[in-house]
């Protein structure tokens, strides 16, 4: 055999058994793969939405900085496949171990921890936000019992203004909501806007897009984020923004078990990432950046706006507004007490 062929045989060798040895060192050893915690987290917006990046976001720094001993799968859309509806239990069950809760979504489960989402009676972004704040201490005591979870912080959606969106006709006012066939984005909404005229029915966010184009749905009330993500406003050409949303709240929660089940320095790294994750998203919720970078891209895709005028703004608050304390006169104790502490926040001192 020449000394050329040889030294092609070494070359091969010495490259296959660099290859191995390199995968030896990338490949978790049994040790390593048995130290590290698995955690799952359900979530019901969709892979791409910006809420749900930042939150796979903040799962991989947690990866890195406990560096690999925890890592958060995060299942968008629900697709852990469990029941949205029975999320708490869920968790208490222990069917996941983390959670960020829609707490709007939480209503039929645990009302008190979604009184922020009241419409109608803030003044301000700004004073919805000190209001999620001042809720903490009842959540981490809630949460504790009788849910037996661990209440970490709450993050707020980055929408400062919602509307109401028309794939049919101009809304400039109020009064052409009339007989508008309309997907509400929340059960708060319906008597409101039936009050007003409209026609509100619930519906999946999903099915909006069909229902608008074949005309099932005259518009749907939204921000303008979810005409981008959703590509609604291939079908919408009007909005009527400026109507204040509900603080839009999602409570990062953990199973008891699970956090009493990890060390004490992961436990420091999980509140720090998601303290963090909770204050960026209360600035992008309170400053109108975000929003008015989504109206300019609606607008660029054909979607014309008009704004509500302060008269008009004011009665839709009033609508609201009257709504919620008549359901306030009939809530459980504890929803009324979680009332009492963001109270001092509202307009309507009651």
């Amino acid at each position: 055999m020449s000394a050329q062929s040889n030294s092609k045989i070494k070359f091969v060798f010495v490259g296959l058994a660099a290859l191995i040895l390199g995968l030896t060192f990338a490949l978790p050893t049994s040790s390593q793969a048995a130290d590290q915690i698995v955690w799952r987290l359900d979530y019901f917006l969709p892979r791409l939405d910006p809420e749900t990046i930042m939150i796979q976001q903040h799962c991989d720094e947690i990866f890195e900085f406990t560096e690999g001993r925890l890592k958060i799968e995060v299942y968008p859309s629900f697709s852990l496949k469990l029941n949205p509806r029975t999320q708490l239990k869920n968790l208490k069950d222990g069917l996941m171990e983390i959670a960020v809760m829609n707490v709007q979504m939480l209503e039929g489960q645990e009302p008190s921890l979604a009184v922020t989402e009241a419409m109608g009676v803030w003044p301000s972004k700004e004073a919805e936000a000190k209001a999620v704040e001042a809720l903490y201490p009842f959540k981490k005591r809630v949460y504790a019992d009788p849910w037996g979870c661990h209440f970490v912080a709450t993050k707020m959606m980055c929408v400062q203004d919602t509307g109401i969106f028309s794939a049919t006709k101009p809304l400039k006012t109020l009064d052409d909501l009339k007989g508008f066939k309309l997907r509400m984005s929340t059960r708060r909404q319906l008597e409101p806007l039936k009050s007003l005229g409209a026609a509100p029915q619930a519906m999946p966010s999903g099915e909006v897009y069909m229902a608008l184009k074949t005309g099932v749905l005259d518009g749907a009330v939204s921000g303008s984020r979810i005409l981008i993500y959703q590509k609604w406003a291939e079908v919408v050409k009007y909005g009527l923004e400026r109507s204040l949303a509900g603080a839009l709240a999602q409570d990062v929660v953990v199973n008891q078990k699970a956090w009493d089940s990890i060390p004490r320095d992961i436990q420091e790294v999980v509140t720090m990432v998601f303290t963090a994750m909770a204050e960026r998203s209360k600035v992008m919720a309170v400053m109108p950046g975000t929003s008015a970078s989504w109206r300019r891209q609606c607008e660029a895709m054909g979607v014309t706006y008009y704004d509500l005028s302060n008269e008009e703004e004011s009665r839709l608050d009033d609508v609201y507004a009257e709504k919620w304390y008549e359901d306030l006169k009939k809530a459980t104790e504890r929803t009324k007490e979680a009332w009492d502490v963001v109270k001092p926040f509202t307009k309507k001192k009651m």
